[in-house]
């Protein structure tokens, strides 16, 4: 049984967001902290595979998360924005990649996250209420990047 990846969604969620977060494929067990000034601690002493960050040039807590994580470089970091989201990964955020902000966008870019490994997916839709996933899929597809796209995103940064 493949067991969920873990990601940290810092600040409020409104109810499109949270069905945004509800209606992605890949299994991925989100824990909310809606505080930015509590989350700094709670991120950077669980070390999730992914971290999601409103888009915020005002919050100083939000920005010293982002550049924290820059240095670290053992977590794919999502940018949630009002249209799109960007997700930066690696030591220095060297990789960088954009979708659309929809759930076809955010699977993406979860699965982009983890590149190479595969990543499991949901066998059905799961409430984020839901406290423990019983049910996992034990199929992995393979992620959407290739050597070449990341070789041609390196190359241009």
């Amino acid at each position: 049984m493949n067991s969920a990846y873990t990601a940290i969604f810092v600040g409020e969620l409104s109810n499109d967001d949270r069905s945004l977060l509800e209606a992605v494929h890949v299994l991925v067990e989100f824990k909310i902290i809606e505080n930015s000034k509590d989350a700094y601690y709670q991120v950077t002493e669980k070390m999730s595979d992914y971290v999601i960050l409103p888009l915020s040039h005002s919050d100083t807590h939000i920005l010293r998360l982002f550049h924290e994580l820059r240095m670290n470089g053992r977590v794919c970091v999502i940018v949630w924005g009002e249209e799109n989201l960007t997700a930066f990964n690696g030591r220095g955020y060297r990789w960088r990649r954009s979708a659309n902000k929809n759930a076809a966008g955010l699977d993406s870019l979860l699965i982009w996250g983890k590149w190479p490994l595969a990543v499991p997916y949901k066998r059905s839709q799961e409430s984020l209420r839901q406290s423990s996933i019983s049910s996992h899929a034990k199929t992995s597809a393979e992620p959407t990047a290739t050597s070449t796209e990341l070789a041609a995103h390196v190359s241009s940064h």
